[in-house]
């Protein structure tokens, strides 16, 4: 429960306020994140996606993504980052550039209810071949690792 206060307590005012994140709180948020919290692992690959706080690094954020977007019930946090895994392999952020795993990425995330996902789905069948969605596992399979 203190972890949960301290967190909503920290999310609540860096997104409001915009103020910087001092290396206690970024290590409070870190240590929520390695008990499997799902909000401070999504919270977390943001802050490496954008520099938030800590220096950029797209490979720490989709690790942070990768951990939230396989927890297990379908919470807003969840999506977003499935969403956001499939953002960065659809521009190869992170991680090899893969259309069929960003595919199922946003898949997922759509599944779920992300109307961002739905759009970015849309918009990347186009520019993907018949065989690449094909290829695409099922949603609730899930994506393969790479």
């Amino acid at each position: 429960m203190r972890t949960l206060l301290i967190f909503l307590l920290l999310a609540f005012g860096a997104g409001v306020w915009g103020y910087t994140l001092t290396p206690e709180q970024i290590a409070q948020w870190k240590e929520a994140a390695e008990n499997g919290n799902a909000s401070a692992q999504f919270n977390l690959g943001q802050m490496y996606d954008n520099g938030e706080g800590v220096t950029e690094d797209d490979r720490e954020a989709v690790k942070w993504y990768r951990m939230a977007a396989e927890q297990g019930e379908a919470t807003m946090n969840r999506t977003a980052a499935q969403q956001s895994l499939g953002d960065a392999y659809d521009k190869g952020n992170g991680v090899n550039q893969n259309l069929i795993q960003a595919y199922v990425w946003y898949n997922m995330a759509a599944a779920n209810g992300h109307e961002g996902a739905k759009k970015a789905k849309t918009a990347l069948v186009e520019e993907m071949t018949n065989e690449q969605i094909t290829k695409s596992p099922h949603p609730t399979r899930g994506p393969q690792a790479a």
